[in-house]
């Protein structure tokens, strides 16, 4: 949305671009294909191995299982409730926190970037002990330990640092000049950010939101000391199932969660299919 020296150009790779082509068809195979192949499979199965057919072994009693107690259940109902509200929010506030970043005069505007890419530095083990910590010592913190709050809270500052950097290229596309303009004639800087920089962001942030659901909705190593009984998450059950030995409805639940992932991407694509500029 500026002008440019240059016209972009395609990059000629000549016989590299088989080269190319074959690494990132073996990264999609068995980087993605083969394992989600697999997990479908060992879903469907009483026992998954290759010195017998799966076909032998087919069932839906893993699903059955999943379907049947309603901690299982609720712990679905918990990651999409978690991944929806802390996609809003978390990108709300990504997009504030880039604006002032980047399109303010603030005095310790570089400092707001770091707080916000700083969460991807540390591990999410290492965010729910603090804030389990945090919610003990602080007053009132009792009433958010335990609650879908205080997992929204964690889960949504290991995501922020995505949703800085998803709108972050799209703002820094945006030229100074509009905002130069919008002065000129009177807007202050909301103004500015509410009549000119909010609707051309409008596409970035939608898609900082999708990335955000994805990542909440995988996370669980922060719910594993902020989380209840009644507050679980798909990952803090599967952990469970698993030291059960209760394998076939880990993988249940894992195909359940990327079938989530798929139907709210495929959805967001067909929304966003007629936007020439998402």
């Amino acid at each position: 949305m500026r002008g440019k020296a240059v016209r972009p150009r395609r990059l000629d790779l000549g016989w590299l671009k088989w080269v190319a082509t074959v690494l990132i068809v073996i990264y999609v195979v068995f980087g993605a294909a083969l394992p989600i192949l697999g997990l479908v499979f060992r879903s469907f199965t009483l026992i998954f191995t290759p010195l017998q057919s799966p076909l032998k072994t087919l069932t839906l009693q893993n699903y059955q299982t999943v379907f049947t107690y309603q901690t299982y259940i609720q712990s679905i109902y918990n990651s999409v409730i978690i991944a929806v509200v802390g996609a809003v929010l978390v990108s709300a506030l990504a997009l504030i926190a880039v604006v002032v970043a980047k399109r303010s005069t603030f005095r310790f505007a570089r400092a707001v970037e770091y707080l916000a890419l700083a969460p991807q530095a540390i591990p999410g083990i290492i965010v729910g002990i603090g804030f389990f910590w945090a919610f003990a010592i602080m007053p009132g913190g009792s009433v958010i330990q335990g609650t879908l709050a205080a997992v929204i809270i964690a889960f949504g500052l290991r995501a922020l640092p995505t949703a800085f950097g998803s709108i972050s290229p799209a703002l820094m596309q945006i030229a100074g000049e509009l905002d130069n303009a919008g002065r000129v004639v009177g807007a202050d800087w909301v103004g500015v950010f509410v009549r000119i920089l909010r609707k051309l962001l409008v596409p970035a942030f939608a898609g900082a939101m999708l990335l955000v659901f994805v990542t909440m909705l995988k996370e669980y190593s922060a719910a594993l000391f902020l989380s209840s009984a009644n507050t679980n998450v798909i990952g803090t059950t599967m952990l469970e199932l698993w030291v059960q030995g209760n394998t076939g409805s880990v993988a249940a639940l894992a195909t359940i969660q990327i079938a989530i992932t798929a139907v709210v991407v495929g959805v967001a694509n067909l929304l966003m299919k007629e936007k020439k500029d998402a």
